[in-house]
């Protein structure tokens, strides 16, 4: 179609003039540039959230907030943090100046770091007693836009928490014994012992036992750790140039998983390795005489080192009787002698020791068995026959000593010659006499001619005396 005043020259002007005027516009009356900056996160150091562990000191939290993006139209922008502890309301946390570094085509990373110190001592940002805390960190960007009015956009990253397990108490050790889980025992065969022990911890438990042996209590101990277990095997490892010097002592400790060390626990151990001899067990108290009374007699046993024995005894064969003998302790056994003669007679004790690394006394030696005699039965006596004598001349008395078997074979004898008033006119000393045959004292006769009685008097080797006096007429002419 043909336009009428219309030329293309006209058209061409037309156009470039209505280009232009959009070209004026744009420059003159720009439009706001909007701001595109990420949410602000969390950079801790080393990257990532760090593993809970249990610590017994300052933990140092160093944490970083960061942002990118382009700012736009952003009057300015700022980055903070704040932190909660156990669930507690959020407090700032104290930061440092942000940078700012480009990182082409319009956008940027801005970067604000800080630290918080917790733990147990007083001058922290945060005192923290024993036990597990959680810290929750909130990062936020807050932007500002230009203009003549001032609106703050306030923007929250995702929040992250941190684990901070406190424990500054050191493990408690309630028992500790060598080779014995009820008792410990001071002494041993080998350096090759086993060592019971509880130990317990309140809040990050027992990791490490520390082991040590010395020869002397004063000695510093060299630890050995292993994995906490409440048996364990341990070589005893310190030697003495002295071959009598058999002591030991044995160290343990205990750690927890925040490192904190327990007051040692010592126990004193004889360890005897090279000891072949037995002990001796000498009797003591053993007379060969009869007895009408309970013996005792004692046991000293000896051993060429200074350790322990069991010392046992036995009673004419029958059952035996053990008890065990620190260096230098004695024992007793007693044969008794009841008073209706079943005890009476001949009786063996035999008595051994065996050493703490098993040697053996011979217990069929002489000299490990002696022989102890009970007689609680009285003698009797009799005058067999009347005597007749002239004066100067020798005189016969007849007599006799009964005992009861099993006893003292023999006796004291005394006979005592008594006037007609009943006053003892002569005394007889016999001596020792055998029991149960007839037998005659002789004397030569002086006293003057009458009527006497004489009275026999004896006495077993036990020490019972005759309950009644057994006399007989003797005439003197």
């Amino acid at each position: 179609m043909i336009m009428h005043g219309v030329t293309p020259a006209r058209v061409a002007a037309f156009l470039a003039a209505a280009i232009l005027g959009l070209l004026v516009a744009t420059i003159v009356f720009p439009a706001p540039a909007v701001a595109t900056l990420a949410p602000p996160t969390l950079i801790f150091d080393a990257g990532g959230t760090p593993q809970a562990r249990w610590v017994n000191k300052t933990v140092s939290i160093p944490i970083w907030v960061q942002c990118f993006g382009n700012p736009g139209g952003l009057s300015s922008l700022t980055l903070s943090c704040t932190y909660s502890i156990d669930g507690e309301p959020f407090a700032s946390l104290s930061m440092g100046t942000m940078t700012t570094a480009s990182i082409g085509n319009g956008n940027y990373e801005y970067l604000r770091g800080g630290e918080l110190r917790v733990g147990p001592g007083p001058n922290e940002d945060v005192p923290l007693s024993d036990g597990k805390h959680t810290i929750v960190f909130q990062p936020t960007l807050v932007e500002w836009t230009g203009g003549d009015i001032v609106m703050p956009i306030v923007v929250q990253g995702t929040p992250q928490s941190f684990a901070a397990w406190i424990d500054t108490t050191p493990p408690v050790c309630s028992s500790f014994t060598i080779n014995d889980p009820t008792d410990s025992q001071s002494q041993a065969v080998s350096t090759a012992v086993k060592l019971y022990s509880t130990a317990s911890d309140a809040n990050s438990g027992v990791l490490v036992m520390q082991v040590a042996d010395t020869l002397g209590i004063s000695d510093t101990p060299k630890w050995y750790g292993r994995p906490y277990l409440p048996v364990v095997d341990y070589l005893i490892t310190s030697t003495s140039t002295d071959p009598h010097n058999y002591d030991h002592f044995v160290w343990v400790r205990f750690t927890d998983n925040a490192y904190n060390i327990s007051e040692p626990f010592v126990r004193h151990i004889s360890v005897i390795t090279n000891d072949v001899d037995p002990p001796q067990t000498p009797i003591e108290g053993s007379d060969n005489g009869w007895h009408s009374v309970p013996v005792t007699l004692t046991l000293a046993p000896r051993d060429n080192v200074p350790f322990p024995v069991t010392t046992y005894s036995q009673i004419d064969g029958g059952a035996i009787q053990s008890v065990v003998l620190n260096p230098q302790e004695t024992t007793t056994v007693v044969v008794r002698a009841p008073s209706d003669g079943s005890g009476d007679g001949v009786h063996t004790v035999t008595a051994w020791s065996v050493d703490t690394v098993g040697n053996v006394e011979d217990k069929t030696n002489p000299n490990n068995t002696v022989a102890v005699m009970i007689d609680t039965k009285a003698p009797a006596t009799l005058a067999t026959k009347a005597a007749s004598v002239i004066r100067g001349r020798v005189a016969s008395l007849r007599y006799k000593v009964t005992d009861t078997r099993p006893g003292s074979p023999t006796a004291t004898v005394t006979i005592k010659i008594k006037n007609s008033h009943g006053r003892v006119v002569k005394n007889l000393k016999l001596g020792t006499q055998i029991e149960n045959i007839a037998l005659v004292a002789h004397f030569k006769c002086r006293l003057a001619a009458g009527k006497y009685r004489y009275c026999v008097h004896a006495t077993d080797q036990a020490g019972n005396k005759q309950a009644n006096v057994a006399s007989n007429k003797l005439i003197v002419k």
